[in-house]
């Protein structure tokens, strides 16, 4: 099974790929953020973040998710927080990502499998064919995106704190950089690249 990696920063439009190729390709999906949300309900988890020095994350034995957004973008040391979530959820994820891939390779008998996920990091920890980082190229266009994601997903920003949330978030030219020895490519705006991108699986799942 070949392995689709696709990252971007937040509102690069990852999940808008994604699903494009899907829909070209017939290639499942697996949505690391989707899982990593999962993992705050198991009980160890939210054992650990019960007992930190931040009491607002953990309420009536369940994590608020709203208090997680705060506690990685916004709380001092956001960075170091952000890297703690990611180090808690990871091994989670990273279970859940193994059985996704032998499910759809045992029981579906598929062919490749797309794994999306913000935190080119991750993709440190599994074997990757591919990997496509969106990028938008323009410093408003993330800021206007990230603003509209994080207000979707519960974080409650200001029009001014963007810049703080897209601190924590590697640049797009930290993202590939981090993959120039991978298969690598550059996925903009233009729709042309797009196309091109699912030209480039179709060859590669043909052969």
């Amino acid at each position: 099974m070949k392995i689709i990696g696709i990252t971007g920063r937040m509102g690069s439009g990852k999940t808008t790929l994604a699903r494009k190729i899907s829909e070209e390709l017939d290639i499942p999906i697996f949505d690391c953020d989707s899982h990593a949300k999962s993992a705050y309900k198991d009980k160890l988890i939210i054992d650990i973040l019960k007992y930190m020095p931040y009491p607002d994350l953990v309420q009536d034995d369940k994590v608020d998710l709203q208090e997680i957004a705060k506690f990685i973008f916004f709380y001092r040391n956001a960075e170091e927080n952000r890297r703690f979530i990611q180090y808690l959820t990871r091994p989670f994820v990273i279970n859940r990502l193994r059985d996704s891939m032998e499910f759809y390779c045992n029981v579906e008998e598929r062919k490749a499998l797309i794994v999306e996920c913000a935190n080119p990091e991750f993709f440190d920890n599994i074997l990757v064919d591919y990997i496509f980082v969106r990028t938008t190229g323009n410093d408003e266009i993330n800021r206007k995106r990230c603003f509209e994601r994080a207000n979707k997903y519960g974080a409650y920003v200001l029009e001014e704190n963007v810049e703080r949330i897209l601190a924590v978030q590697a640049s797009e030219h930290q993202m590939l950089k981090h993959f120039q020895h991978h298969k690598c490519w550059e996925v903009t705006d233009n729709p042309n690249s797009t196309e091109s991108v699912i030209n480039i699986l179709r060859k590669a799942l043909n052969e």
